[in-house]
């Protein structure tokens, strides 16, 4: 699984100018939290159901544990 959106003061040109991300927890929280769904035109119907499924079976065993 990969993490499309990364707050610019994580990336190594902001830290070394002197961004810290302790000063922006909304884009922290959002970052810690976010996953990134596969997405392209040549999905079959298949995967689709797949990717649904798993993404439901997260939720609820988030929602369970909480």
């Amino acid at each position: 699984m990969n993490v499309h959106f990364i707050p610019l003061p994580m990336l190594s040109l902001f830290k070394d100018l002197g961004y810290n991300i302790q000063n922006f927890p909304v884009a922290y929280d959002n970052y810690s939290r976010e996953i990134s769904l596969p997405i392209y035109p040549q999905l079959t119907n298949e995967q689709v159901d797949f990717i649904i499924a798993h993404v439901v079976k997260g939720y609820n065993t988030v929602i369970k544990n909480y």
